[in-house]
């Protein structure tokens, strides 16, 4: 059993003994849907991986990381590359493939070409219906082999062949779930909502409710109406008249859920009030037939009422391992300050040409705009770094100038957010000075090469060779 916590807006686990396995220390932290989960520390951060022990399995060096569901989960390297799925090492399940992929349910998954249109991959990272949709939800019909999508305007729900249950009429869906082996939506029309047969688009349920939740495990749905919320059947019939101030989701088929009404807290089951506590909130949790209820996010029980464990989680934030430089750094930022630092003292050598070999050794999958910027920095007469520094998440080039010829005007300071692949630059040249966000660091170069190649001519004559490697980085970064 993983139970979330949380403190000072940082999550973590504890398990059914109230003991800490993960810190409340992340901004970002998935649930746990098997033997894996999503984290990082803050919302700048990179996200790494956990298993249910609370170890890293993979360092913080991703730009996003999903849900694992059946032991892979979607995750992005970079902001704007492609996306493919990792297991709980880290290690391609399947290749990057689609920007934005989504987890899988059964053998589909939804994500989107280049172009931002949405389809379905296959678990090959393959288009198994193609994408033409402008946007979709993937935990609306998670579990119900459907997937929604909008067209133009409207949602509907597709099926994993790419056949159309329901058609792209409604304005807003939400999740639905699975009843007596029928999945369902939720619909809203005006301001209220509703479900339907995710299959034909049949009302099963008219919209009449403030929130529709998913069916549970159990067969049941929590509504809101008339700003309180009760349980209903998968007819639309009170189970539960609407008198609760709060009502949780029934995990299991026993049809046990926490509830919160009027300063109390605690579990009602399918004949009605189990437990009952004082508090304002609460959480209900099960495993393997053992019960445990969190009120108030720090005082555990078990489901006869007995106190398990009153958490100090403030003490339980502070017990957290101080962070490695591994893990305070992104990887591969980590390991580019490394060459960094050798790679300028090879180019400043007073004597010799530059250690390109060292340059070139420079991993492809590490910073490939990096990589070409550093050889293009050692290829004098063009480029003269003063300075640079690094910090958690990026580089920082000061006082560059860019040598082309003859001329040598153009001073350049650089900020590069090695996660993102986002540049800021400031271009202080004999009109002024430029500061802009170029977008990408390759940007940036097309920009000041072609800046230097209206005003002057592109190169010494005398310099052919270093013309020419300079050229060949620049290719490397998309330059031309």
């Amino acid at each position: 059993m993983r139970i979330p916590i949380r403190h000072e807006k940082k999550s973590g686990f504890v398990d059914a003994a109230g003991q800490v396995v993960v810190p409340p220390v992340y901004a970002m932290l998935g649930d746990f849907h098997g033997e894996h989960v999503s984290c990082a520390r803050t919302f700048d951060d990179p996200f790494g991986v956990l298993d249910r022990d609370g170890r890293v399995t993979v360092s913080p060096r991703f730009a996003s990381i999903g849900e694992f569901h059946r032991g892979i989960a979607p995750a992005t390297e970079r902001w704007g590359e492609p996306g493919g799925y990792i297991d709980g090492s880290g290690e391609w399940a399947i290749a990057p493939c689609a920007k934005l992929p989504c987890p899988f349910d059964g053998d589909r998954a939804l994500a989107q070409d280049a172009e931002g249109r949405v389809g379905l991959l296959d678990r090959d990272g393959r288009w198994a219906v193609a994408p033409t949709y402008t946007k979709s939800a993937w935990w609306i019909g998670f579990g119900t082999g459907g997937f929604a999508v909008k067209d133009a305007k409207k949602w509907g729900v597709i099926g994993p062949d790419g056949d159309v249950w329901v058609p792209m009429k409604f304005v807003e869906l939400g999740a639905g779930g699975v009843v007596e082996g029928k999945p369902r939506v939720a619909f809203r029309r005006g301001k209220t909502w509703g479900y339907l047969d995710a299959r034909t688009g049949k009302t099963l349920v008219k919209n009449q409710f403030e929130t529709a939740r998913p069916y549970d495990a159990d067969g049941l749905a929590t509504v809101k109406h008339g700003g309180r919320y009760g349980i209903i059947d998968a007819a639309g019939a009170w189970v539960a008249e609407p008198d609760y101030d709060s009502l949780g989701q029934a995990t299991t088929p026993a049809g046990r859920r926490a509830f919160a009404r009027g300063g109390r807290v605690g579990i009602l089951g399918p004949e009605g009030v189990e437990l009952e506590l004082q508090g304002e909130r609460a959480s209900l949790h099960e495993h393997e037939g053992t019960w445990r209820l969190l009120v108030d996010g720090h005082r555990l029980f078990d489901d006869a009422g007995v106190l398990v464990r009153s958490l100090d989680l403030a003490a339980l934030a502070k017990s957290a391992p101080e962070v490695s430089e591994t893990e305070r750094l992104h990887v591969d930022h980590d390991a580019l300050g490394v060459y960094l630092r050798a790679g300028l003292a090879a180019i400043r050598r007073d004597s010799g040409p530059p250690d390109i070999a060292l340059l070139e050794a420079i991993p492809r999958t590490m910073a490939p705009p990096v990589k070409a910027l550093l050889i293009a920095l050692a290829h004098k007469p063009y480029f003269r770094m003063s300075s640079f520094e690094i910090d958690r998440r990026n580089i920082r080039i000061h006082d560059t100038r860019v040598v082309l010829g003859r001329v040598a005007d153009l001073r350049i300071h650089v900020e590069y957010d090695t996660w993102r692949n986002d540049v800021f630059t400031t271009l202080h040249h004999d009109e002024g000075a430029d500061t802009r966000n170029h977008g990408s660091l390759d940007s940036f170069f097309r920009a000041a090469w072609k800046w230097q190649l209206d005003r002057h001519e592109p190169a010494d004559p005398t310099q052919p060779e270093s013309h020419v490697a300079f050229a060949e980085a620049l290719a490397a970064l998309g330059g031309e």
